[in-house]
């Protein structure tokens, strides 16, 4: 290993971006926790009908420490108004035009195949990143998912742990990625 004043350079790298070494445990690396990403605050859309579902999800945003707003709606329809600013959702004080939209599939009235096709044709919110969160794993939702312009597919995790690890996961992959600069309506 090439050395720089008495360190290796893996470990400059390490210092410089501030890399922590893995600490083994049982025969398994562990990496120290990150610190939370700082990022500019953003409007997320949830569309989800089952109250259920809405609750877990309440409840595990809120134990990953999640800070940005969020809104949630219960089908495609309340989602596709919500983005035009139709009906109540026209107050952009109560209801902030979302950067971000999380969305199941499989709802009554309008589900999220729906809602990928109406933002596919409407080219100004076309760039709105989308996630699926579903139920299902079939494989042709997948595909139907994607091809209608899902930015990610995930599958709805069985306990609350996970759905705590995945929202975080989620959120703070999000927070990194530069969103683009939208109207207020579609």
């Amino acid at each position: 290993m090439e050395e720089f004043n008495g360190a290796s350079l893996t470990n400059r790298r390490r210092m410089r971006f501030g890399f922590q070494r893995a600490q083994p445990v049982d025969g398994i690396l562990y990496y120290p926790k990150l610190p939370p990403v700082e990022t500019r605050s953003f409007t997320i859309l949830i569309v989800e009908d089952d109250p259920n579902d809405v609750m877990l999800m309440r409840r595990a945003i809120q134990k990953a420490e999640v800070t940005h707003p969020i809104q949630f709606v219960p089908d495609g329809v309340q989602a596709i108004l919500y983005l035009r600013g139709a009906e109540k959702y026209g107050d952009r004080g109560a209801y902030p035009f979302p950067h971000f939209v999380i969305t199941d599939l499989k709802m009554p009235l309008a589900g999220g195949f729906e809602i990928l096709e109406w933002l596919r044709d409407h080219q100004d919110c076309s760039v709105i990143p989308v996630v699926v969160f579903s139920s299902s794993k079939q494989d042709s939702d997948i595909k139907r998912a994607y091809g209608l312009g899902a930015n990610a597919y995930l599958v709805k995790p069985p306990n609350p742990q996970d759905m705590t690890a995945v929202m975080r996961k989620l959120f703070d992959f999000w927070s990194m990625c530069e969103k683009p600069t939208l109207e207020q309506n579609c």
